[in-house]
């Protein structure tokens, strides 16, 4: 018998149709970012946009500064082995010449919390508590923001540490 015989699921239409609804607020927040640092391109054509433990948008991130790019993921991630949540990945093979040194330059901040646990993927989570206060919004625009000023915050910080001089 096949892993996925032997597990069982629920669905529930209206988690199906908040689904919806989260991930038309992601695709709105990465296509509309409205900064004067980057901007901020979709890869609809990416097949690794979706897949089996992770829900989101691949993007292509450039500084608007400098031509410093990076091709991150931003999306959910629901692999029971790693940390699980809202996040902004990213991962070494998309961005070799600047993978090393944004993973050894990235600043801390109380807007993500930073997620090393695997070293060809720099994650940057949503914290819980700021999950938890999205969850508890009835107002879409608001759950909206919190998670626009946790994507900008997570590609500025991205960007920043692209930028920095080797230490």
């Amino acid at each position: 018998m096949s892993s996925i015989a032997e597990k069982a699921f629920h669905l529930e239409v209206q988690t199906l149709l908040s689904f919806h609804n989260c991930n038309e607020a992601m695709e709105h927040i990465a296509s509309t970012v409205p900064s004067e640092r980057f901007s901020c391109e979709i890869n609809y054509d990416a097949k690794d946009n979706n897949g089996p433990h992770w829900f989101g948008y691949r993007c292509f991130v450039k500084d608007l500064q400098s031509d410093l790019s990076l091709y991150i993921h931003f999306g959910f991630i629901f692999l029971p082995s790693t940390k699980v949540g809202l996040m902004v990945e990213l991962d070494r093979n998309n961005n070799l010449g600047t993978y090393k040194q944004v993973w050894d330059q990235i600043n801390k901040s109380s807007l993500y919390d930073i997620n090393k646990d695997e070293s060809d993927y720099l994650k940057l989570f949503l914290p819980d508590d700021h999950l938890t206060q999205v969850m508890e919004e009835t107002l879409p625009n608001a759950q909206t923001q919190i998670f626009q000023s946790f994507f900008i915050s997570c590609c500025e910080a991205f960007l920043s540490a692209g930028r920095k001089e080797k230490q």
